[in-house]
């Protein structure tokens, strides 16, 4: 240990009784004096400390007055000298090196070097600590450190002592404190090591397991990582094919891994598609795939060895035989798609079977850029693979009012999954059709949408960003939504952005002089603008857009705008002539005035011949043209038809005024009067030329007509008017809950037909109020019981 001489000194001093004297009288005297030899670390030290003070002297006389003044044992002193020099004799017989060269060729510490020479001579000495003084000596003992010793206060973790005194308890004289490594070194066959929890280390890569080193039943190293194989090479190769090679849990890379990874990925989508385990190979079988061409080897360095003794990785390649447990056929594949078209465009869909997952089911990866460009109804048809299913459940999950009519169930579904193969559109509202075909039974299409489900039956949808990471998720299509205001938001504040604006967007335009306006422009790489035409003062601006519909409502209007300059002259005469006559002037006040009136005939009549969807030059200046030709007769005939609106809406009004001053205590009767004016003011709103086209402006004086002559009927027979009324109950209810309806979403086809059940609910009030003036078509409540049943399939 290149310690040998102060090894001699430590030896000789333990070979003598103690030189150290403490009489009673004087002992705290005699601890003073000897205070400056104490090392704090180590008693053995402490002797070496008195030793060479004591050698440094070189008279008997000082050598004894030395020993007075340090209470020290003179006879002792020269005793442990004697064993001393014998040591260093017998030393000089055995061995070939001297202390001082030996020393200098060290690269340990020299209190390490002592004291694991102490140790291989006082192994059994060894103790750790329990508890306050107390340790846990070798083989369960007990005991304390001597309160004589330089370590009773500071009680180190581990020490070795060189002997055990009994005396009211078992004590622990001449005191070092050690290191637990020492001892585990030191130790050698003495130590008994365990070993625990084998596992893969991806760091090293091999396979390692937590060593434990007991010495005389003292754990001097708990928890140490070492390598496993060598220990149990069986049990190592299992652990190495699984979790490194299995699970491809490894920081080198291996092309027979990446191979057999993707082919693994590959083959398992097939599990997640047809959500069911067992078409590809377990990991126990893979495990076997290895296993058999990797006997014995279970580290990396044994593998790269192995494939080095192979010439290449090609015996560890597998293949789809390898790995597939049974083979779907290629019909079934084609039903799930690993896209969704949508008009021109395709969607990626992604695959997942994980049950009670957010993520379980089939998600639809939606570029944030294109939200507004996918219409929710068209994800409700799913795939062709689970349409069948979610068909299934949905019946299951009808009202027992119709779910009864459609029993069994499951064949059922395959019925109307079979006549739904070729359809299109919504898929409540073919549901509802066919199920109606088929089996006579009419389910309104808005049912379907309060069913639930299992998740894995609706699409789950993922916005994301240019770079493919997800910003929004959800089942609801209401995510689409809500990620165009916030898409618009993000687009437009960046460079490439900006970039395009500068690039598209002029302004001051007074004319089309421009090229043509294409409907989208590609702004980077996922992300797409919208150019349209913006109204500015006196003059138009081509602006781009984050959103289709805002750039095509402001475009329509732009047009409108810049063909109003181009024909100012033109239109100046013909906003002159849209002046209301005398008495229609006065009527106008119901809407605002008569300059609110005109201005509102002058936008109907330029919206209706210039507010259109042109993109090009030439499409452009083509309306242009014809709309000037049809400007005098447009707005001849627009003029005259606004004006018999407001002055029969005058006289209507001043109908109903004259009948409730002549009834003012009719109560009943002016509770009629009242509802009249009520559908005055929902028949012809202030705005009502900024509402209705030309053909619907020419029919509203005949419904308020019909109003006047009921208002006046109601006078002489207000029972007879009430019977009437009743009638009228059933339609003007549905209609109430068809609006309530669509406002909160429905599709542009049961929207118009909702207006369209408004206007026939007019002609129905005519039919009972004022049959004299005839309607426009024929109409009955079964007619319009009929076209609730036919807005009902509609979504």
């Amino acid at each position: 240990m290149d310690c040998v001489g102060e090894i001699a000194v430590i030896g000789a001093a333990l070979s003598v009784q103690d030189a150290r004297e403490r009489p009673v009288e004087k002992a705290s005297l005699a601890d003073q004096a000897r205070a400056c030899f104490r090392d704090e670390d180590s008693d053995f030290l402490t002797l070496l400390n008195i030793w060479k003070a004591y050698n440094t002297i070189t008279t008997n006389n000082l050598k004894r007055r030395f020993c007075k003044e340090y209470f020290l044992s003179y006879p002792r002193m020269r005793e442990w000298e004697d064993v001393h020099n014998q040591i260093l004799t017998i030393f000089k017989e055995y061995s070939s090196r001297t202390y001082e060269k030996h020393r200098e060729r060290s690269g340990l510490p020299l209190y390490e070097r002592i004291h694991k020479c102490i140790l291989s001579g006082f192994l059994s000495n060894i103790a750790v600590k329990k508890n306050g003084g107390i340790y846990q000596g070798a083989k369960g003992k007990e005991l304390m450190i001597f309160p004589g010793s330089s370590l009773f206060k500071k009680g180190p973790e581990w020490i070795v002592a060189a002997e055990m005194v009994k005396t009211s308890r078992l004590f622990a004289r001449t005191v070092a404190r050690v290191e637990p490594g020492w001892i585990e070194e030191v130790g050698g066959d003495l130590c008994k090591r365990t070993y625990s929890n084998p596992r893969w280390s991806r760091a090293s890569g091999k396979v390692v397991a937590s060593e434990q080193v007991g010495v005389f039943g003292l754990i001097v190293s708990k928890g140490r990582a070492v390598p496993y194989g060598p220990l149990n090479p069986h049990e190592a190769h299992e652990i190495f094919v699984r979790e490194a090679l299995v699970q491809g849990n490894i920081r080198e890379r291996f092309g027979f891994l990446e191979h057999n990874a993707e082919l693994i990925d590959s083959l398992s989508l097939l599990e997640h598609k047809l959500r069911r385990k067992g078409i590809v190979a377990d990991e126990e079988r893979i495990k076997d795939f290895y296993s058999e061409r990797l006997p014995g080897v279970y580290d990396l360095a044994g593998l790269r060895r192995r494939i080095k003794e192979a010439g290449s990785d090609d015996f560890l390649r597998m293949s789809k035989e390898d790995l597939l447990v049974e083979e779907p056929e290629e019909e079934l594949l084609t039903r799930f798609p690993d896209s969704l078209e949508v008009g021109d465009r395709r969607f990626r869909l992604s695959y997942r079977f994980c049950p009670g997952k957010e993520e379980d089911g089939i998600t639809v990866l939606v570029p944030s850029y294109l939200t507004s460009e996918l219409q929710p109804m068209e994800l409700d048809w799913i795939v062709p693979g689970l349409l069948k299913e979610k068909i299934r459940e949905l019946i299951k999950a009808l009202p027992k009012e119709y779910r009864r009519k459609l029993i069994p169930v499951r064949q059922t579904a395959e019925a109307i999954a079979k006549e739904l193969e070729q359809k299109r559109g919504p898929l409540a509202s073919a549901l509802s059709e066919a199920i109606q075909k088929k089996f006579d039974v009419f389910i309104p299409p808005k049912i379907w949408f309060f069913l639930k489900i299992p998740d894995h039956l609706k699409l789950r949808i993922s916005v994301v960003d240019p770079k493919g990471k997800e910003i929004m998720s959800g089942r609801d299509p209401i995510v689409l939504r809500k990620m165009e205001s916030l898409s618009k938001m993000r687009t437009e504040d960046t460079e490439a952005w900006k970039l395009a604006r500068r690039q598209w967007e002029r302004t001051g335009l007074k004319k089309w002089d421009f090229e043509q306006l294409p409907e989208k422009v590609h702004v980077d790489e996922g992300t797409v603008a919208y150019p349209a035409l913006e109204a500015g003062q006196e003059c138009v601006n081509i602006r781009l857009y984050a959103s289709s519909k805002e750039a095509m409502a402001k475009h329509l209007e732009g047009v409108r705008v810049l063909s109003c300059l181009e024909l100012a002259k033109e239109l100046k005469f013909i906003k002159r002539s849209l002046k209301l006559p005398g008495e229609a002037k006065q009527a106008a006040i119901y809407f605002g005035g008569a300059q609110a009136v005109e201005e509102s005939l002058f936008e109907h009549l330029t919206r209706a011949l210039f507010g259109r969807d042109v993109r090009t030059g030439e499409a452009y200046y083509e309306q242009l043209m014809a709309g000037k030709n049809a400007l005098q007769p447009l707005a001849r005939e627009l003029l005259e038809a606004c004006v018999v609106v407001i002055n029969q809406y005058a006289e209507a009004r001043q109908t109903l005024r004259s009948i409730a001053n002549s009834n003012s205590q009719n109560m009943d009767l002016l509770k009629i009067l009242k509802e009249i004016e009520s559908d005055f003011q929902t028949l012809v709103p202030k705005e009502f030329l900024k509402e209705y086209d030309l053909d619907t402006l020419k029919e509203l004086p005949r419904y308020l007509r019909a109003a006047t002559v009921r208002a006046l009927r109601a006078t002489y027979d207000p029972v007879k008017d009430r019977r009437k009324r009743i009638q009228l109950e059933e339609p003007l209810g549905l209609l109430r809950e068809m609006q309530a309806e669509i406002a909160s979403g429905a599709s542009e086809e049961k929207r118009r037909a909702v207006d369209g059940y408004r206007w026939m609910v007019e002609e129905f009030k005519v039919s009972l109020f004022a049959q004299e003036l005839g309607t426009s078509y024929p109409i009955s409540l079964n007619r319009l019981r009929k076209k609730k049943q036919e807005i009902d399939s509609m979504i």
